[in-house]
């Protein structure tokens, strides 16, 4: 029966691609929900934003055109790629600005290594206060969040720079609608 073969065909197929999305949505749950994530206070919650505040947030930058080679450059400083040879943990979130895209050192890391290469350099924030918005999926729509996260600033009478950064929590692997992304927008 030629019907039947084409349903169980189907059906097989069906479960396939039903097993596959799931495995998908549980890795991002199982491999990305342990890492560490950068310490801060919350000043402020607000129904659609918080107020933060980071005391020592430590990160590696590299300036980037190109966030794959910018993304390549750090992962090797933690990699090994340091005057220490030192394998440096990944951490979340990956930050980006206008220009530089940063990690975050793990909070018990006391001494950052050097780097090998000149691109790379040790940034560290003391006493970084931000607004945030966190938002779920592609963060493509960066630019929306970012303008709406301003406007929410500024019906509370909160005075923000042009300062502003893009976190983004998960790697490329997960499924977007489970990416969790932040808008931090340095306040006064």
């Amino acid at each position: 029966n030629m019907k039947g073969k084409k349903m169980k065909l189907y059906e097989i197929v069906s479960v396939i691609i039903v097993a596959s999305l799931g495995l998908w949505a549980a890795y991002g749950f199982l491999f990305e929900n342990n890492i560490e994530h950068a310490n801060y206070k919350v000043i402020k919650k607000f129904k659609s934003f918080e107020l933060r505040k980071y005391e020592n947030l430590k990160t590696i930058s590299t300036n980037y055109t190109n966030s794959n080679q910018a993304f390549r450059q750090l992962f090797k400083m933690i990699d090994g790629n340091n005057k220490s040879n030192q394998k440096i943990a990944m951490t979340a979130p990956v930050i980006q600005d206008k220009e530089n895209m940063m990690f975050v050192m793990p909070n018990k890391l006391d001494i950052i290594p050097e780097p090998n290469s000149q691109k790379v350099t040790i940034k560290i924030f003391k006493d970084l206060s931000v607004a945030v918005k966190t938002f779920n999926g592609s963060a493509r729509n960066t630019t929306e969040q970012l303008n709406n996260l301003k406007n929410d600033l500024n019906k509370q009478n909160i005075t923000y720079s042009e300062k502003w950064y893009l976190c983004q929590y998960n790697s490329p692997w997960v499924m977007s609608i489970f990416r969790k992304n932040e808008i931090w927008i340095e306040i006064e």
